[in-house]
């Protein structure tokens, strides 16, 4: 069985639509996308000529099996995490203004200030708040976590990136409870497949054999940016992910 897995489109139809074509020749059995469909900024992305959340939105139903919400998708809809990763936030969080909502996270959460706020339909923004932010699924008898980003912090709203495998720990202590031993993210845009098990690793483009297990791997942007961006294919018999540049 062949899973693509796409993530961190923001708002960026024209590589979705490349994607969408790549995974179409390969034949893929199934498509999962795992978050931050929009969240555009002029900061990080050239394509504000483009860009059409509306219309990835649209795709990403139409074609994902499973789809996760992203820290960027939340904050699209003005919704807190479930997932907080041991952050407070006050219930009335998008009530206040963005200089109050800085000053109580100080650092620990992202700043979306540079955001520019997608236009939205209703049915969007229902589809967006639908949105589970960790899914656990099987495939040929493979059990496999999907999130946007890694536990506690699931949609990765927080601004905590893993620095050594440690960091991982209760990610980790999850996948060991439910008896899974791959686990796939987005979030971290790295240039081509970052993996994680007894050592972290940037893989980059190319189809890769995983010995070791468990393994959480982090995938590469949609979105055409700073970094070299694509998605994967997971060849859950074989056990390899084949991660292909865009």
């Amino acid at each position: 069985m062949k899973i693509a897995i796409i993530s961190d489109i923001h708002e960026d139809i024209t590589r979705l639509e490349m994607a969408f074509r790549l995974i179409d020749k390969k034949k893929c059995d199934e498509i999962i996308c795992l978050g931050d469909i929009v969240g555009f900024s002029d900061i990080y992305y050239n394509y504000s000529s483009t860009k059409n959340a509306s219309e990835c939105i649209r795709l990403i139903r139409e074609n994902c099996k499973i789809v996760l919400a992203g820290n960027h998708d939340l904050y699209a809809i003005q919704k807190t995490p479930i997932y907080r990763a041991n952050f407070q936030y006050p219930s009335n969080w998008y009530q206040l203004n963005a200089i109050e909502r800085k000053n109580i996270a100080n650092g620990s959460l992202w700043d979306y200030s540079y955001d520019v706020q997608p236009y939205l339909t209703e049915s969007d923004m229902s589809f967006l708040d639908s949105l589970q932010e960790v899914e656990i699924a099987e495939f040929d008898d493979e059990k496999i976590v999907f999130s946007h980003f890694a536990y506690p912090d699931l949609s990765g709203s927080t601004t905590n990136f893993p620095k050594s495998i440690s960091d991982l720990s209760e990610h980790f202590s999850l996948m060991n409870e439910i008896n899974c031993n791959f686990s796939f993210s987005g979030h971290g845009h790295y240039g081509g497949l970052m993996l994680i098990n007894n050592k972290m690793r940037c893989e980059g483009f190319g189809i890769k054999k995983i010995k070791t297990e468990p393994i959480w791997a982090s995938i590469p942007c949609i979105a055409e940016g700073k970094h070299k961006n694509g998605f994967v294919i997971f060849h859950v018999n074989e056990k390899t992910i084949e991660t292909i540049k865009l």
